[in-house]
C-alpha cells in the first residue's frame, strides 16, 4: 500500500497530539467457524503468550510514558458503542502500539494504536510493517502541515504589516489606493454609485506643538477608533490617507447617504471633547469633512472621485472648519 503524505494533508488537522484507532474487523459468521477450529490450538498455545504478555506490558508502559495513558484505559468505538468490561480485559492481547516518530528532535505528536476487533492473535508481520509505513506517512503529513500553517501565519503577519497603518491599526493608504481602485471597477461594472468621505483633523498641528507628538498619536488613534464605529458595513473602509487626514470609502453609496455618514462622524469626533485649547475656532478636536459621489465610467478613474473629495474638503476648512461639505461640480478628469 502507497500512501502520499499530501493525500493525508487533506484529511488530517493536527494541533496538539494525534491518536488514530485503527480497527480490524471480520465477519461475525466466519469467525464464529474460525474460533471453533481453532479452540485446540489457542490451548497449546497458550504457554507463548504468556511469554508475550511481559513483552506487551513493557510495551503499555512505554505507551504509557508517551502519552500519560495506557491502551487498556482508552474507549474505543465498536459499532457505535465502546467496548464493554470483558473486551477491555483482552484489550492487550489483541492490540498493536506503533512506537512514536523516529526524529531525532525532541518533537512528539502521538501514538498509532492499531487494534483487532475480532480475536486475540498474532499480529503478521506485513501488518506491522505496514502500520510503521502509515506511522512514518503520517509523521511527514504532520510536519508539512506544521510547516504549512505556519507559513499561512508569516503570509498573514506580512499582509497585515503591508495593509495596516501600524499607529491607528486601520487601513493603510497603499490598502486604500488597491480598494477604491478595485471598488470603481466593480461599481462601473453594476452601474453603481461609489462614494468617497475625506477627513482632516482641524488645525492637528498646532495640537501637536501644544501637546507633543505622543499626545498627537493618542489623539490620532482616538479619532481612527471613533470613525471606524461608525462605519460598519463589511464592504465599507476606513483608512488612514496620511497624516492626519482619514478617509472612509462607500461603495453602493449615494451622495445623499455618504452625507449622512459624514455628519455622524464629524459628531462622533466632536463628542470625544478632545481638549485642544491652541485651537482657533474651538478648544477641542474637530474635523473637517468633503464628500464626493459618482457612478464609475469609462472615461474617468477613481482619482476623479478622490479630486472631488479633496476640493470638498478644501472648501470645508475654508468656510470655518468642523463641518461637512459635498462636492457639487463637474466631474475632474485627469
Amino acid at each position: 500500500m502507497k500512501l502520499s503524505s499530501t493525500n493525508l494533508l487533506d484529511f488530517f488537522q493536527i494541533k496538539a497530539c494525534l491518536i488514530m484507532p485503527i480497527f480490524i474487523q471480520e465477519s461475525t459468521t466466519i469467525e464464529e467457524g474460525r474460533r471453533k477450529k481453532q479452540e485446540g490450538r489457542r490451548k497449546k498455545e497458550e504457554g507463548r503468550r504468556k511469554k508475550e504478555e511481559g513483552r506487551r506490558k513493557k510495551e503499555e508502559g512505554r505507551s504509557k510514558n508517551w502519552m500519560g495513558q495506557t491502551p487498556t484505559n482508552c474507549q474505543h468505538p465498536v459499532d457505535g458503542g465502546v467496548l464493554n468490561p470483558k473486551e477491555k480485559d483482552n484489550i492487550q492481547a489483541k492490540s498493536l502500539v506503533v512506537g512514536a516518530n523516529s526524529t531525532n528532535d525532541d518533537t512528539f505528536w502521538g501514538i498509532l494504536f492499531a487494534h483487532n476487533c475480532s480475536k486475540k492473535r498474532q499480529w503478521k508481520k506485513w501488518e506491522i510493517n505496514l502500520l510503521d509505513q502509515l506511522r512514518i506517512q503520517l509523521e511527514i503529513a504532520i510536519q508539512q502541515s506544521q510547516l504549512y500553517q505556519q507559513l499561512q501565519n508569516a503570509n498573514q503577519e506580512l499582509y497585515q504589516l503591508a495593509t495596516l497603518d501600524g499607529l491607528t491599526q486601520i487601513a493603510n493608504r497603499r490598502c486604500f489606493d488597491e480598494y477604491l481602485e478595485k471598488e470603481w471597477l466593480h461599481m462601473g461594472r453594476e452601474k453603481k454609485p461609489l462614494s468617497l468621505i475625506m477627513c482632516d483633523i482641524d488645525f492637528f498641528k498646532k495640537y501637536n506643538d501644544t501637546y507633543g507628538h505622543q499626545k498627537g498619536d493618542e489623539c490620532l488613534q482616538q479619532v481612527a477608533k471613533a470613525i471606524s464605529k461608525v462605519v460598519k458595513r463589511p464592504t465599507d473602509l476606513v483608512a488612514r490617507y496620511g497624516g492626519e487626514e482619514f478617509a472612509i470609502i462607500l461603495p453602493n453609496t449615494h451622495l445623499e447617504g455618504a452625507i449622512h455618514i459624514a455628519n455622524i462622524v464629524q459628531q462622533k469626533v466632536y463628542k470625544l471633547q478632545i481638549s485642544h485649547r491652541n485651537s482657533p475656532i474651538y478648544k477641542q478636536v474637530t474635523l473637517s469633512l468633503g464628500v464626493s459621489s459618482i457612478i464609475p465610467f469609462p472615461e474617468a478613474t477613481y482619482k476623479s472621485l478622490v479630486a472631488g473629495a479633496d476640493q470638498a474638503l478644501y472648501q470645508a476648512k475654508k468656510e470655518g472648519r468642523n463641518q461637512v461639505i459635498p462636492y457639487i461640480g463637474d466631474i475632474i478628469i485627469d
